[in-house]
């Protein structure tokens, strides 16, 4: 099922950090880097509902772009975790026009445009070591949920800081967030 945006709902931020993920220290837990300027854990939040629960924590949180734009959902193919995403390679994928749902077992499950293309079938079992499930799904659903792939999982798309929480911050709760972070700097 594919994810539909929150209505009525963003992500806002009550300061927004200019550094940027892959310049943070990764740390042992997947999901969460550290920032050497403020010394806080940065967590990756992959929906609306895990960015609201870490802005209730107050914790640092990397935002992706498609949470951030709702107008960016999917169309009718679900988008696979990080680590499904990855299996795989992008120039595969978009060559074939197909994308990777699941594993399950030693099974990949992958939709297609052409799910008679033996080749690519072939050519995904050879690069992945998995067996492949087909299933059919139609170009524009592939092109769109490869489109949601790279904008959730590249990392030039997140957006880092501090979340605000409902309801809206105090007036000046930003600029004391802002000297602090710019105090840890220095």
């Amino acid at each position: 099922m594919a994810e539909k945006p929150i209505q009525n709902c963003e992500v806002r931020f009550q300061f927004k950090c200019p550094k940027q993920w892959d310049a943070l220290r990764e740390t042992a837990e997947a999901g969460v880097r550290l920032c050497d300027a403020c010394q806080k854990h940065v967590y990756l939040c992959e929906s609306k509902l895990d960015a609201a629960r870490h802005a209730r924590e107050g914790h640092c949180v990397a935002v992706p772009g498609w949470v951030t734009s709702p107008s960016d959902a999917p169309g009718g193919l679900p988008i696979p975790d990080r680590d499904i995403a990855r299996l795989v390679p992008w120039e595969l994928a978009e060559k074939h026009h197909l994308i990777a749902l699941d594993r399950v077992g030693t099974t990949l499950v992958v939709a297609m445009s052409d799910p008679a293309n033996v080749d690519a079938i072939n050519e995904v079992r050879f690069f992945t070591g998995y067996n492949v499930e087909v299933r059919a799904a139609s170009r524009r659903d592939i092109e769109e949920a490869l489109t949601q792939v790279a904008a959730r999982y590249k990392p030039s798309t997140l957006e880092l800081g501090v979340m605000a929480e409902e309801p809206a911050p105090k007036p000046g709760a930003s600029k004391v967030l802002r000297e602090a972070h710019d105090k840890k700097e220095d």
